[in-house]
């Protein structure tokens, strides 16, 4: 069973959090709901470090907050299943269910596209890149496994 909502006391129980959330979203990548529950639990990461001002700073942040807040920008990516079929590479009666994989993609909002260089992206990769700056941002800041007393990022990660 998993924790229940009022076992998370910390901002790491809610990185963990959003951790199984990315594993679920992985297993199921073209369910919106899953999508948003995580967007939604990285958006509130940074009230629970007290640092809102980390959603103006980083562009990954401004997108888990856009999408957290406005759920219109996903949209199911079956383009590869329908031309299979239409283009006759596959029979519909020959497959079986769960062959073609379908995402989320995401519309980014013009600033941020800019910034990412792309208007649109696949919503699992997005995720991980999600994942990857909060898992960077609790390794930099927690102490140093060295035993100095520092954070790690002001030690043996500098």
């Amino acid at each position: 069973m998993q924790p229940g909502l009022f076992q998370m006391k910390t901002a790491k129980d809610l990185f963990a959090k959003l951790e199984w959330e990315f594993e679920n979203f992985r297993k199921d990548p073209s369910n919106p709901w899953i999508a948003f529950n995580f967007f939604v639990t990285a958006e509130h990461l940074p009230d629970w470090i007290n640092r809102k001002d980390l959603k103006g700073n980083h562009s990954i942040l401004r997108i888990c907050s856009h999408l957290a807040n406005s759920g219109k920008h996903y949209k199911s990516n079956k383009k590869s299943v329908v031309d299979a079929f239409r283009n006759g590479v596959v029979d519909e009666d020959v497959c079986e269910n769960g062959v073609f994989e379908e995402w989320l993609t995401i519309r980014l909002p013009e600033e941020e596209a800019n910034t990412m260089k792309t208007s649109e992206i696949d919503g699992i990769p997005l995720a991980e890149k999600v994942v990857e700056w909060w898992r960077n941002y609790f390794r930099d800041n927690d102490k140093c496994s060295c035993g100095s007393g520092l954070k790690y990022k002001k030690c043996c990660g500098n």
